[in-house]
């Protein structure tokens, strides 16, 4: 099987200044902007020309079921459309709603390890640590894999998205831009 993964388009609150960014987690309701419905079509046409999918995996929170459902249109209705809720985004606790300039200021050690740590160093504050994440990512992906599918693309999270790549290559600190597609061969692994 072959996973694509993808991030939602881009939303609300995203900035493109760094230490304006606020961190929303899998608790704030973040809808996509008219940007992010582009970037959307967009990878839609980028998983097209990557051969398609047979299914779609999706996150349940807003701004990645409306992206999922934007590459579904592109993609065609018979490409079946699951939302799991362990693919939504890591809890990142006390993080929600602050800005990376308030979260650094204000909870310097945890933010140091999220910032210049490794993955597995992920431990944040009233929300998940790493072994959780890993945990439900663990099921999500045993799930996917009984689907049966060649192609599978999963609409994800940045920090998810990092934290799959992470469980399934071992690479760390992987970043998924709003309009790029990370290629994962399972068989290969």
């Amino acid at each position: 099987m072959k996973l694509l993964l993808v991030r939602h388009g881009e939303a609300d609150h995203n900035n493109a200044d760094f230490n304006l960014q606020i961190f929303a987690g899998s608790v704030i309701k973040s809808h996509l902007t008219a940007a992010g419905v582009i970037t959307a079509e967009n990878l839609a046409n980028k998983i097209q020309a990557l051969g398609g999918v047979d299914a779609i995996y999706s996150s349940c929170i807003e701004r990645s079921k409306k992206t999922a459902e934007l590459i579904k249109d592109v993609l065609g209705s018979e490409v079946p459309l699951i939302f799991l809720p362990e693919l939504n985004e890591v809890d990142v606790g006390s993080f929600s709603g602050l800005s990376a300039k308030r979260v650094k200021k204000s909870y310097p050690d945890e933010s140091n390890k999220f910032y210049k740590g490794t993955i597995e160093e992920w431990d944040f504050p009233k929300g998940e640590d790493f072994e959780e994440i890993a945990k439900r990512l663990g099921f999500a992906l045993q799930q996917i894999s009984k689907c049966g599918a060649k192609q599978v693309l999963i609409v994800g999270h940045a920090m998810l998205d990092q934290a799959i790549v992470f469980l399934l290559t071992g690479e760390d600190r992987v970043v998924n831009m709003h309009d790029e597609v990370i290629e994962i061969d399972l068989e290969k692994r």
